[in-house]
């Protein structure tokens, strides 16, 4: 029997697999925001430690810790992306049903690191606190260390991420989608006899 055939990549398709690069590239583009603040970070750390004796010399590893807790995931989305996109160029549909958890879950990862930026700005004269941290004071170092340009950088990289991880889910769904990633056999043709009729014998002796 011969083996099923793939239609031609259809529009919907290649569209999905440019916006994951897209969604990739924010990851990436979130990774280096992350890496070019760490100084700052540094010092937040060392002045939110100031008045605690038993955490003073402590700033640079919490520093080190807090990037890495935010660029690990950033790093493994951003490769997750890169190889989804290539194996559903290529109509492999177990990349397609992993399109679906992973672009949700990034997601869901890019909102929650676009509120935060949202929000970093907000009540910055609260007086709450959460685990003896007081939240207000956090903000007004983070808003006066913080360079002036990364709360709109990641408010525009998560965005960004969001539309285009929904708009994949959505496309990956549509019918010429399914036809692509299902292998549809060929056209049945009859057999062709080896001689014409009525005479299919091969000749005599």
């Amino acid at each position: 029997m011969p083996k099923p055939e793939r239609p031609p990549r259809p529009g919907v398709v290649t569209a999905a697999v440019w916006l994951l690069y897209l969604a990739a590239l924010g990851w990436l583009a979130y990774g280096v925001t992350t890496i070019l603040t760490h100084g700052a970070r540094v010092e937040l750390y060392r002045q939110l430690n100031a008045d605690e004796q038993n955490l003073q010399g402590t700033e640079n590893a919490s520093a080190i810790a807090a990037t890495a807790i935010m660029l690990v995931p950033a790093v493994l989305f951003c490769v997750g992306l890169i190889v989804l996109a290539a194996f559903n160029g290529r109509g492999k549909n177990p990349a397609r049903i992993t399109t679906w958890v992973v672009g949700g879950a990034a997601a869901c990862c890019a909102g929650y690191n676009t509120l935060g930026a949202a929000l970093s700005n907000v009540a910055m004269g609260s007086t709450s606190s959460i685990a003896g941290v007081d939240v207000g004071e956090v903000r007004r170092l983070q808003n006066e260390l913080m360079p002036s340009w990364l709360v709109p950088a990641q408010v525009t990289i998560g965005a960004v991420q969001i539309i285009a991880l929904l708009i994949v889910v959505v496309l990956l769904m549509l019918p010429a989608a399914n036809r692509f990633f299902r292998r549809q056999p060929p056209a049945w043709e009859p057999p062709v006899p080896a001689y014409p009729p009525p005479y299919n014998l091969p000749p005599q002796q």
